[in-house]
Formats: structure tokens, sequence, C-alpha cells
């Protein structure tokens, strides 16, 4: 049995096989953001083909949703996909995915993944402030893209109009202090 094992690993390896997990990405996952993919590692986030992009950086509490897009460039696709809400002020995950047609929520991480692994270009998803219970109402977005088992990117964060979400939120936090500082005096 071992020499079968063996022959069909290095069968993967030398095709390149495009798989990921017909079920998506386990919890276990969400902490890493990271594919088991023994032997291979992420490929420079700066060389992603995929985006991730929100409708919106900030919520009201309760009912809120934020329509979530995963995209990919020009003659490129994904196979599988792991996204996970932040507040990027306490980088602590928040809220919950709605699941429908080809998504899975991974509740105990406030993540989505895939459910199936043919390929995509363009995946929808709506987060849900419900539950959440911050001192700021912002969220931004991380997700891993599975092109191939040998290559994967982690750490795609979102953007929102065309800008880095954590960009935009730092210049929000940074004049929300101004402002601040204005009004009273000092």
């Amino acid at each position: 049995m071992a020499p079968t094992i063996c022959a069909l690993v290095l069968l993967c390896l030398f095709l390149e096989c495009t798989v990921a997990l017909p079920g998506g990405a386990p919890s276990f996952s969400c902490s890493s953001m990271t594919p088991v993919h023994f032997g291979f590692h992420a490929q420079p986030v700066k060389e992603s083909p995929f985006a991730v992009r929100q409708s919106k950086l900030t919520y009201t509490p309760g009912n809120d949703s934020i329509v979530v897009a995963l995209t990919a460039s020009k003659n490129r696709s994904f196979k599988g996909f792991l996204v996970k809400a932040l507040n990027p002020i306490s980088n602590k995950p928040i809220g919950k995915f709605r699941v429908e047609t080809g998504v899975a929520g991974r509740d105990s991480c406030h993540a989505a993944t895939h459910v199936d692994a043919s390929e995509k270009k363009f995946e929808v998803l709506h987060w849900s402030a419900d539950d959440v219970q911050e001192e700021n109402n912002f969220v931004v977005f991380q997700a891993t893209f599975v092109e191939t088992f040998r290559k994967f990117y982690t750490g795609v964060e979102s953007v929102i109009r065309g800008k880095n979400a954590r960009k935009e939120i730092e210049s929000l936090r940074e004049s929300t202090v101004n402002r601040r500082k204005t009004e009273s005096g000092s």
C-alpha cells in the first residue's frame, strides 16, 4: 500500500495537482489562514492575481450586511478560498458570513470557505454584523486563495474603492485624533 501512496503523491506533484478540499478549509486553518499543502509555501501576496473587495468600510451593529467580492484577474481562477472578517484595530475576528450556494461558514472563526473545488473567477459573499460588539465599527477582510496545490496566496487584504482598507482606516483614525485635539484645544 505504501508504494501506491508514494506513486500517487509523486503523480500529483508531477502534474501539479489542482485540488481544494471539497468541504472547504477546515476550522483549524483559520488562525494561520494557510492551506496544509506539505512542501509548498504561499506565493508573495504582492504577486496575487486575486482580490478581495468590500462594499463599505463601516457597519451598523445588529443586522447590517457588507458584500464581499472575491475576484480573479484575467485568465486566472481559484479553486479554493478562506476569508475572514477582522476588526482592523483590535485584529479580532468578528461577525459571520451568510451560508449560500458554494459557500460554507466557519462561525467559530468568523470565516467563510468554498464547498467545491470548481474553478472560480468570482465569488460574492455576504458578511453580517450580527452580535458584533466592538468599540469601533470598522471591518476588513483577509483571504487565502488556492490556485493550484503548489500555488496559493495568503494574507490578501480587502480593498474599498480602489484603496487598501487598512490604509483607509489609518487615515480615518488619524483625522479623528486630529479633530479631537482641535476640539479640545490641545
